[in-house]
């Protein structure tokens, strides 16, 4: 494994080009730029391609060189998953379509009120379109808020469960893959 700190700035010359790491004022002042990571860590089994992390925008070396520490550790122990960058919105059918299929099935009457929530609450909802790893608890707080003034408690108390699968077979699959 290799791992490298390094900063560098947004500056740029007089043709517009980046300078990067070899700008001036780097070695003048101890604050212009942002530090960064990279990280090397063996060959992807599958691809056989080397695989590369990296993550700048630090404000110090030290926060950089903290920020590497949990991913190293990760890749080190065998425990590192790929962020996903699906949305709420892709990922809620393909849960569902799964449910039916692998011998978690749901009901005809349940798998068809989970579709409707889906459809009509929890994909056109504001979150819908966030990527799974970037919604909080503040946002499905706002979102039941919104839902029980224009719907009412009754569709909350229905579609909150619907919810809560999705949620908990993202965790189970972030958990299991790697």
């Amino acid at each position: 494994m290799s791992q490298q700190l390094y900063r560098r700035c947004g500056c740029r010359d007089e043709n517009g080009k980046q300078l990067g790491n070899h700008c001036p004022k780097l070695k003048s002042d101890p604050k212009h730029g942002t530090w960064g990571y990279y990280l090397s860590h063996g060959s992807d089994p599958k691809t056989h391609q080397r695989r590369q992390y990296q993550k700048a925008g630090f404000k110090t070396k030290a926060a950089a060189a903290s920020a590497v520490a949990q991913p190293k550790a990760s890749l080190d122990t065998g425990t590192y998953v790929e962020p996903t960058r699906k949305t709420l919105a892709e990922y809620a059918p393909e849960i569902l379509a799964r449910r039916q299929t692998t011998g978690f099935g749901l009901k005809p009457a349940t798998a068809a009120n989970y579709d409707r929530y889906v459809r009509q609450h929890i994909v056109p909802s504001r979150f819908g379109e966030m990527v799974l790893t970037d919604i909080r608890r503040s946002h499905v707080n706002g979102w039941v808020a919104e839902m029980a003034a224009a719907r009412g408690a009754v569709t909350v108390r229905r579609a909150l469960p619907t919810l809560r699968m999705i949620f908990s077979a993202a965790v189970r699959d972030r958990d299991h893959s790697g």
